[in-house]
């Protein structure tokens, strides 16, 4: 008896010392994991929305409405507005996706860009390749965003990616969300 308490004091130290580790490497690397993370985000920013030279983060109007949205930034040039950026969060094959879109003042998709995503690689995975993403560019906004799964797409359709149209649906939808945000609460607002 006095030997299994033996064994479970030592036990209970080594679990306490090393959760005590952990949590004090947790609590190093916590803040730079979040400085790098808002700095891709920027930078995505940045890429689909070149001509930007400052991103300012605005609230989002019933956020109860509209789960998809993440977050919204409106884009701008000096005193010029350029448009807005949509961080959205939508359920796809293998999970969330994350990514971020942009959408000009005149109504026109200036790009997207995955930032993370747990799809399966060969197929939904696809949609972090600059082949997919680039179709987004210049799309019209007018009437939302449809996919094709073979042809040639319209001004307002992309292609969808082979074998993983679920994937293609979730980011469509999540684009959708946001171009009905823009028409309803930003457009022609600036």
């Amino acid at each position: 008896m006095k030997e299994n308490f033996k064994l479970a004091m030592v036990l209970a130290i080594i679990v306490g010392i090393s959760t005590a580790l952990l949590a004090f490497t947790y609590a190093i690397t916590k803040g730079p994991i979040e400085n790098t993370r808002i700095e891709n985000e920027r930078n995505a920013m940045k890429e689909i929305m070149e001509s930007a030279t400052d991103f300012q983060k605005i609230e989002i109007a019933s956020p109860d409405l509209n789960p998809s949205i993440l977050e919204i930034n409106k884009a701008t040039a000096g005193n010029e507005t350029l448009g807005y950026t949509f961080t959205l969060s939508i359920k796809g094959y293998g999970g969330f996706i994350k990514y971020l879109i942009g959408i000009d003042v005149n109504s026109r998709l200036t790009g997207m860009k995955v930032l993370s995503h747990s799809e399966t690689p060969g197929l939904g995975a696809i949609s972090t390749t600059k082949e997919f993403q680039s179709q987004f560019a210049s799309k019209s906004v007018e009437n939302g965003i449809n996919y094709v799964k073979s042809g040639t797409p319209k001004d307002d359709e992309i292609s969808a990616i082979t074998g993983a149209t679920i994937t293609t649906k979730a980011i469509t939808k999540g684009i959708n969300d946001a171009i009905d945000y823009y028409n309803e609460n930003l457009k022609g607002r600036d």
